[in-house]
This record gives C-alpha cells, sequence and structure tokens, in this order.
C-alpha cells in the first residue's frame, strides 16, 4: 500500500483541519472498501480546499505482483468522449461549426438512414447523446471499421431509434460524428487534434496512434478483473485488441494515470483554465458542459447529460466510464469546489466509491423523488436494430427476456414509401422496420424479473439474485399512456406491440 501527495497542490493552498480530516477519511475508507470488495488495485484522489490528496493501494496484476502506483494506468474507455467533446467545442469558439444549426453540410455522409432520408442533427445533440442514434448500431456493425468517415457512412443501413432531441440514448455511434467533425474541419485525424489542443496543455500523455496500447504505455497498463457470476468473484480480463469500431474512438487504446485524471478534473473546476493559467475553452461555453441539456430518468447512476459531461445528481458532474474490468469516476462539485477521482482495475467498483464519497462529502448524491410507475402500461414488445426485450405479467413483478441479434446483415430491403400509413410507428423506426428485424436470428441474453427501484425505474433480478449494476427505465415521449421505449442499462429499445 502507499499514499503520498504528488505534485498537484496549489503552491498557496492552506487547507483548514476539516479538509485535511476529510482527505483522511477518504484515504483510509478508500483502502478499507477497496480490500473488503477484493479489488486487486485502485487509485484515488481528492482536491479539497486546493489540497490534492492521492492514495494507491493493491496491485495491478497479480501474476507479476506489479503493485499500484504513480505510473499506473487503465483504459480510459468512455472518458474518450470528453476529450472529444471538449475539442468539438473548441471549434465551435471559433466559429468554425455551431452548436445547434444541422450538420447535414458537412457530414453529408452521417445523416443519411436506411428509409432513404437525411435527418437533421446538431453537434448540441451528438454531445448530449439526444441524437436518436441508440447503442444497437455498435451491436450489428462489422468491426471492420478503420475510420469514423467509413464508420459514419454505414448509418444509411440504421433507422433512428427516436427523433433527434427526443430522449436520451448513449451510443459511441454519436460521438464518433463528434470526432469525423473534428476531422473534416480541420483536416487531420482527431486524436492529433485533442493531443495538440487539450491534452498536451493539460500535461496528459497523448493519444496514441496505434491500438498496441501494451507496447505504446510500457507495460504499466494494469491487469482488468470483472466480476463472474459462476465462480461469484472478480477473474481477469483478456483486453480484446481486435479491430473493432469501438477502437475508432481510441476507447480500448487511450489509458490514464490518476493524476492525469486529476488533472482533467481540475480544468473543469476551473471551467476550462489549466494550472498555467491558460484558458483553452470559453467561459460560456465550459459551463455549457455542465449545464443539463437532456434529462435521464430512473437510471442508478445517472441523473441527466450535459455537453459531454454527465449529471450524478442536480449540481455535481463528471463521468463514470467502465470496459475491459476497468471502472473510473471522475465526480466534479462546482460549488464547493471539490474533485474525486478514482481509478480500479475490477467491474464493477461502485460499491468502493460510494464508501470513499460518503467519507469526503459526508453523503453520497440524492436520488430523485420517483415517480409512480403503472406496471401493466410497460408490458409489451420492444425491440431496436441490435436488442429485443418483451416484458409480460408475473405473479408479484413483471417478467422481461432479453435477446441479442446475431445477424449482421439486414435481410428484407426498405424503400422511402413502404409500411406507413396505419402501420408507421413514426418518421424514424416504423413498423417495416420492426417487421425486417423481427425476422432476424436472434440470441437469447437472459430472463428475470422487474423489481421496482427507488430511482423510479427498476432493478433485474435473476432467479434469487439481483443484477449487478442494473437500471430498467420505462420512457415516455409525449402524452401517450404507455411508455414508448425502455432503457436497458444503456441500450434502448421502442415499443413495437
Amino acid at each position: 500500500m502507499v499514499s503520498k501527495v504528488v505534485g498537484l497542490n496549489h503552491q498557496d493552498a492552506v487547507p483548514s483541519e476539516k479538509a485535511v480530516q476529510r482527505l483522511t477519511a477518504f484515504e483510509a475508507t478508500l483502502k478499507a472498501s477497496a480490500s473488503s470488495e477484493g479489488v486487486p488495485g485502485i487509485s484515488g484522489a481528492a482536491l479539497v480546499e486546493g489540497q490534492w490528496q492521492v492514495t494507491y493501494y493493491g496491485i495491478d496484476d497479480q501474476r507479476t505482483g506489479r503493485p499500484r502506483d504513480e505510473s499506473s494506468r487503465q483504459h480510459g474507455t468512455c472518458l474518450n468522449k470528453v476529450l472529444i467533446a471538449y475539442v468539438a467545442l473548441m471549434l465551435v469558439d471559433r466559429k468554425l461549426v455551431s452548436l445547434d444549426e444541422p450538420l447535414n453540410e458537412l457530414l453529408p455522409d452521417a445523416v443519411r438512414r436506411r428509409d432513404g432520408n437525411d435527418v437533421e442533427i446538431t453537434l448540441r445533440q451528438v454531445l448530449s447523446h439526444s441524437s436518436g442514434i441508440d447503442e444497437s448500431f455498435e451491436e450489428w456493425a462489422p468491426a471492420d471499421a478503420v475510420d469514423n468517415a467509413s464508420h459514419s457512412r454505414r448509418f444509411e443501413r440504421y433507422p433512428q431509434i427516436a427523433e433527434p432531441g427526443e430522449i436520451f440514448a448513449y451510443s459511441d455511434a454519436g460521438t464518433a460524428i463528434a470526432a469525423l467533425l473534428i476531422e473534416r474541419l480541420l483536416g487531420k485525424p482527431w486524436r492529433q487534434s485533442v493531443n495538440a489542443m487539450l491534452l498536451e496543455p493539460l500535461g496528459i500523455k497523448a493519444l496514441p496512434e496505434t491500438t498496441d496500447f501494451v507496447a505504446y504505455y510500457g507495460g504499466t497498463v494494469a491487469v482488468g478483473h470483472s466480476w463472474d457470476d459462476a465462480s461469484e468473484g472478480l477473474q481477469p480480463v483478456t483486453p480484446d485488441t481486435s479491430p473493432a469500431m469501438a477502437d475508432t474512438l481510441a476507447e480500448r487504446s487511450t489509458c490514464f494515470t490518476i493524476t492525469e485524471l486529476a488533472a482533467l478534473g481540475e480544468f473543469a473546476l476551473a471551467d476550462g483554465i489549466t494550472r498555467q493559467g491558460e484558458r483553452l475553452i470559453s467561459a460560456e461555453l465550459a459551463r455549457e458542459m455542465r449545464t443539463k441539456q437532456v434529462d435521464v430518468p430512473g437510471h442508478h447512476l445517472i441523473h441527466s447529460w450535459g455537453l459531454g459531461w454527465m449529471f450524478f445528481d442536480e449540481t455535481s458532474f463528471g463521468f463514470e466510464a467502465a470496459g475491459e474490468g476497468h471502472e473510473n469516476f471522475v465526480q466534479i462539485f462546482p460549488d464547493q469546489g471539490v474533485v474525486l477521482v478514482m481509478m480500479a482495475n475490477a467491474y464493477p467498483a461502485q460499491v468502493v466509491y460510494y464508501d470513499a464519497l460518503r467519507a469526503l462529502q459526508d453523503s453520497s448524491w440524492e436520488d430523485r423523488p420517483a415517480q409512480p410507475i403503472d406496471p401493466n402500461a410497460c408490458v409489451g414488445t420492444y425491440l431496436s436494430d441490435g436488442y429485443k426485450l418483451v416484458v409480460t405479467r408475473g405473479a408479484k413483478h413483471l417478467r422481461y427476456s432479453l435477446s441479442r441479434r446475431v445477424s449482421t446483415e439486414i435481410r428484407g430491403v426498405m424503400s422511402p414509401d413502404e409500411g406507413v400509413s396505419d402501420l408507421e410507428v413514426s418518421s424514424t423506426f416504423r413498423r417495416h422496420d420492426a417487421e425486417i428485424i423481427s425476422n432476424q436470428e436472434w440470441q437469447h441474453s437472459e430472463t428475470g424479473s422487474l423489481v421496482p427501484s427507488p430511482t423510479g425505474g427498476f432493478a433485474a433480478r435473476i432467479g434469487n439474485k439481483m443484477r449487478r449494476g442494473s437500471s430498467i427505465t420505462p420512457i415516455w415521449s409525449g402524452s401517450a399512456p404507455e411508455p414508448k421505449f425502455f432503457r436497458f442499462g444503456q441500450k434502448v429499445v421502442r415499443k413495437i406491440e
């Protein structure tokens, strides 16, 4: 076990006795909770009254015994969405693109859909995950896209799950549009722009231009561990090094140290000013990033979404990113001048984060009052291009069955005028789409019960065990008495019957 404060602190920072007590409690709790939860290695950093406390616990690799220390790195996974958002908004500052005008002229290849029509989406919608593109695109898109341009052209085979601006639907694909926008406007790969415009000024190691992260980071990347139901414990994860679509965003190949995440968190707290006093983004757009753009009702972790950043509650924002057996947290409390970051080479590690947060803040974020849900209104079949959810009545709770699409090719031809009139569901996802998708091959994933949760949605119970990290929420749109969508984790499906 190692605990130290590294060279992050402000020279004139003189924390109060209360602040020192809070930081001491944070450090002790982080170690104790990680030990109790069986997390192999963890790093944490907390900023209170200008004083950083950075803590390391455990090991990076159980096979070699390599200890967790200041050189330890973890996969950043979805944190790259924040980096891309910052640079895209810097281009708004430069008047190269508008936040609210359609991107169709700049990115004509990213707005065509399966019915032959173009959708009008804006940068604001893309960065807030409200463009109507859902995660199912990643489920069936072949894993051989070498760049964002070729990846985005595949949208012409995709029907949007929702109208632009209608609901929150998390997706890598939407962020790929923002990355492509950066490339089109600046004429070079988005990684180079992120490195030069954001990471270099923040003192963060440049994003690699290769997927060989092991060689790039010199063996400092911790081995990840994910929960295994069979063994009821955390098991090592072998990183996926295939040329998958997701790594057009460098989510697998980008890795951070805890002090680099701390620098990013403090930059966000300062609304776009580096520790050296350089402003990288206008104060107006920095504040817009941490202003709620779209609500996320019923989720156990996400309160709402800004531009790039997510909200944990009404005021604190940041990010939670998980993948490859790693879980990372960044949380900023702007009203208090507090930043908390944590990296664990285990998933899930939310319990450890909650414990550390309570020790530092004397509380965690508050759940919003739950709105009552009529279970009978939720019964039905819900589809997307990648997933099928069937909700039925049960003896005590609703029952669900979730399936995943197997085939990667759409069987059937979609014409712009076919299947409308009385069969029309919406201008983006029509009954004919549903009929095509229903005829695809499906692989059953899981069956369980939907147990009402305090957040206003449901949690999944499989047999006698609650599904870890589950958050299942019906989503209403308009004045209809029945939910139009269901969100299962980050998957979104649309009601067809």
